[in-house]
């Protein structure tokens, strides 16, 4: 047991984003289980879908988040939060952290407008055209999806900042209690049969639990400078100087994690309807939920990162890196053989979920990929600390294969699909990121 305490190193920060990673999979589990029993084959697909379209927001999200992380992680490496929750020290980095926040302010303000507009219109009649039931019986669930899915972006910037700000244990407590009360919302609405109703549940929630949050929080408030941070009368901060450079090439790298984790249900959708649909959603969902728990250890410690790359501390990052790593994709490897020792008793007992996912080919594919996509992750972060984005090439050639491919296949079998998804990301995207990862170091040290 002390030998899986020292392994895991639990602190506040990753022992909540892993509470909250647990959380997620046994909701999401029970979730699994009730769909079968509560939504038809064709609902089953429709909800998946849903949630795979709305995946699009990435497009308008366009990496801030994570460069609002970055900055502000950076900018907290001069700064001290007193018993008070006010930050003191360097003026020039409280500007700094102002700036971000009226910069952002603006940018999630106008692109959830977008947000909003494109889904309500664009999804409506992607819907209309590939589904197989009639428009009153989604339409409306759709529009009140869209919009929640927007403001829930227009909020996300104020976290990304107490994230970088060393919040992220608040942060994970904030969105356990989010997915908590979301999922018993959701399974609420399933027991009373309101069928895709109970797609809203989690996206409406989250907007009340996240709006409250922030006006009761005050770190932020604690930044309430007036003033531009001036240099011979001239503002040091614009979003073109010390945004943008970054930002573009994160963006184009999520643009292209789009198509590369979530474009494959639309496309089943497409071809072969809803059936076939919620059963490569419902693996995915599955293989995301295990995923996102190996990542904890690397996302929990993003900010500090961010704060060894400050201060050029380089043997100390090397080495506190290469542990979260480690971590990350043994604890993916393991849940990942635990599932499907899982599936087999399933299977051997005859659970109805059983039916609903693909052939054991297609998720020994997602599983493979899974511990890769968590391996590029951990790389690229550790790069992305350094306030430079290396993956943009990487992700957008990554992402034109497989929408190749997957465009190629005439129907869309699901054991081929995910062979080609998992050839992509392990022969290509894997050996691509540990090249630039090595170069980094050899770069630094």
């Amino acid at each position: 047991m002390k030998r899986l305490k020292k392994f895991l190193a639990l602190d506040y920060d990753v022992g909540y984003g892993l509470l909250f990673r647990i959380w997620t999979i046994i909701a999401g589990g029970i979730t699994l289980l009730l769909i079968p029993e509560y939504l038809t084959p064709v609902q089953q697909g429709y909800y998946f879908t849903f949630l795979s379209v709305i995946g699009i927001q990435i497009f308008f999200e366009l990496g801030l988040s994570h460069v609002l992380i970055i900055i502000s992680s950076q900018a907290k490496a001069n700064l001290t939060l007193n018993l008070l929750n006010i930050f003191e020290g360097n003026e020039q980095s409280k500007h700094k952290i102002k700036f971000l926040i009226s910069t952002s302010n603006k940018w999630y303000a106008f692109m959830a407008t977008i947000l909003f507009f494109v889904l309500a219109y664009g999804g409506s009649y992607y819907f209309s055209e590939t589904g197989s039931i009639q428009k009153n019986e989604w339409s409306i669930i759709w529009l009140s999806l869209s919009l929640f899915t927007s403001i829930n972006l227009f909020l996300s910037s104020r976290l990304a900042i107490c994230e970088g700000l060393g919040e992220f244990g608040q942060i994970s407590k904030l969105r356990l209690t989010q997915s908590f009360i979301g999922y018993i919302v959701l399974w609420l609405l399933f027991f009373y049969g309101s069928g895709l109703w109970a797609a809203m549940a989690i996206p409406f929630t989250n907007v009340l639990i996240t709006s409250f949050w922030i006006y009761k929080r005050n770190i932020l408030k604690s930044l309430n400078i007036k003033e531009p941070f001036l240099q011979d009368g001239i503002t040091i901060y614009s979003y073109r100087n010390d945004i943008f450079p970054l930002q573009w090439r994160i963006a184009i790298s999520w643009a292209s994690a789009y198509f590369i984790f979530n474009f494959m249900t639309p496309v089943v959708f497409a071809k072969n309807g809803a059936v076939e649909a919620g059963k490569i959603g419902l693996a995915l969902s599955i293989f995301n939920s295990i995923s996102t728990i190996g990542m904890s250890w690397i996302s929990a410690k993003l900010s500090d990162l961010g704060v060894l790359v400050e201060k050029s501390a380089r043997q100390e990052l090397d080495m506190f890196f290469k542990q979260l790593a480690f971590r990350a994709i043994s604890v993916t490897a393991f849940l990942g053989i635990f599932l499907f020792l899982i599936l087999y008793i399933i299977k051997f007992i005859n659970i109805n979920i059983w039916n609903r996912l693909p052939e054991m080919t297609a998720m020994i594919f997602l599983l493979i990929a899974t511990i890769f996509n968590v391996a590029i992750y951990s790389l690229s972060t550790y790069m992305r600390a350094h306030s430079e984005e290396p993956m943009s090439l990487n992700s957008v050639v990554s992402a034109c294969l497989i929408v190749f491919g997957f465009y190629m296949i005439e129907e869309a079998n699901l054991s081929i699909m995910t062979g080609w998804y998992c050839g992509v990301i392990v022969l290509l995207s894997f050996p691509w990121c540990f090249i630039l990862f090595k170069k980094y170091n050899i770069r630094f040290s």
